[in-house]
């Protein structure tokens, strides 16, 4: 059968299954099964597909047809024009996140310095290695409270090439952590306890529990880990943290009753605030 014979049906069982992007992700989809590109399967509508590939990529729709998350069922998802290798044990990166790294640049706008990062709950590996990246003179330690996570992460840093200048390790947060860093970032679980079924299945499914679970209200961890910053920063150092809708203010009052210093909070692409900048340094 021919790339067009196949799409169609697809798409159209995917959009009655109510995926909201069903003509995207079946052609993700169907690249995946082919091993081509997105571009491929666009511009070659009468490519043969082998009956192999169809089979595979018909139990591939059936996935996502159950809300299973595309880059759950390819196993990549792009954060800032690179490919991570992500699973059931990671967050999928988000294009809001890319806030944390403009952030970062904005705070080091020379590419050739040299400063240590921290990032707590590192996930993916995904902040952490971006920002290295643009960084060739930095390094870095992720930290995560699963091995499963911390697995994904280090798989990361080998595909992207950044083994040596990362290291992933398992600990609670900061417990135990010692050293001065430049740099501290975080996406911290933010979504309120009783929230977490409400949210679209792809999400309340196929997402770890542990990477969303931010307590009754969503900011246990803030709470957790704005005291512990002081210690852990430079005197110059500076600390982002990503957060949910309309929590800002709220999480502004946890940094400053811990000590810090309140620098400016970064929007995300709806233009809502998504990350709060803090410094350790008593002259801000």
């Amino acid at each position: 059968m021919k790339i067009s014979e196949i799409l169609t049906p697809a798409k159209q069982k995917l959009k009655t299954s109510g995926i909201a992007t069903p003509f995207l992700d079946a052609e993700l989809l169907l690249a995946s099964a082919l091993g081509k590109k997105r571009e491929f399967v666009i511009g070659r509508p009468e490519y043969e597909v082998a009956n192999h590939d169809r089979e595979v990529f018909e139990v591939l729709i059936k996935r996502r047809a159950s809300f299973e998350p595309v880059a759950k069922i390819i196993g990549i998802k792009e954060f800032w024009g690179q490919d991570f290798i992500v699973s059931r044990a990671t967050l999928d990166p988000r294009p809001d996140s890319e806030s944390l790294i403009e952030a970062a640049l904005e705070l080091f706008p020379d590419k050739n310095s040299a400063f240590k990062i921290l990032d707590l709950g590192t996930g993916s590996g995904c902040l952490l290695l971006t920002i290295l990246k643009e960084y060739p003179n930095s390094q870095g330690i992720g930290v995560d409270i699963a091995q499963d996570t911390l697995n994904i992460a280090i798989l990361n840093s080998q595909k992207i090439g950044l083994a040596k200048r990362s290291n992933f390790i398992l600990n609670d947060w900061t417990d135990g952590m010692e050293g001065k860093f430049d740099l501290i970032i975080s996406n911290p679980p933010y979504i309120k306890k009783s929230d977490i079924e409400k949210l679209a299945p792809e999400v309340s499914i196929y997402e770890p529990r542990l990477a969303l679970d931010g307590g009754h209200d969503g900011l246990e961890f803030y709470r957790k880990l704005a005291p512990e910053m002081m210690g852990l920063l430079n005197k110059e150092g500076y600390a982002i943290f990503e957060f949910g809708k309309e929590q800002h203010l709220e999480i502004k009052e946890i940094f400053e009753n811990a000590g810090m210093n309140f620098i400016s909070f970064k929007n995300d692409l709806s233009d809502e605030p998504r990350c709060i900048i803090v410094g350790a340094n008593s002259a801000f």
